[in-house]
């Protein structure tokens, strides 16, 4: 619903008084509004994503990859999805921030086992897999 109105004062006490009521369209409903939602800058989440997902050395893995993430369709689903229903990352944008943390972990472990082949770790499982399921 969308609705306007003012709030004026009644009786000495203030009272909100409906000026306008109506059914809102769906461009004018933002689930943040409603929902939790991350605290970071989803753009620059995306941003750190699209990175990762062209960093990958794999030309089949990345070519998947990069196909997923950049189709607009899923860029904007995947922009908002939380990662869980009840535990870590259960918000809007939730998934982004996780994939991200996971990218950002592979990274580093592979840094220590270099027989570790980061863009399997890091990229196809948490990029590609995730959005198969869904």
């Amino acid at each position: 619903m969308k609705v306007q109105g003012r709030v004026e004062i009644y009786r000495n006490r203030p009272q909100l008084s409906l000026q306008q009521l109506r059914l809102a369209k769906p461009e004018e409903i933002d689930l943040a509004d409603f929902l939790l939602h991350t605290k970071e800058d989803v753009g620059k989440l995306y941003a750190q994503l699209l990175e990762h997902a062209n960093t990958i050395a794999n030309p089949w893995l990345k070519k998947l990859v990069t196909g997923i993430v950049s189709n607009p369709g899923i860029a904007a689903k995947y922009k908002r999805a939380p990662a869980a229903k009840v535990m870590h990352h259960a918000y809007l944008g939730g998934l982004l921030e996780h994939v991200i943390s996971l990218c950002g972990l592979a990274k580093q472990i592979a840094a220590h086992y270099p027989e570790l082949d980061v863009d399997f770790a890091a990229d196809s499982c948490n990029v590609a897999r995730r959005w198969q399921t869904r």
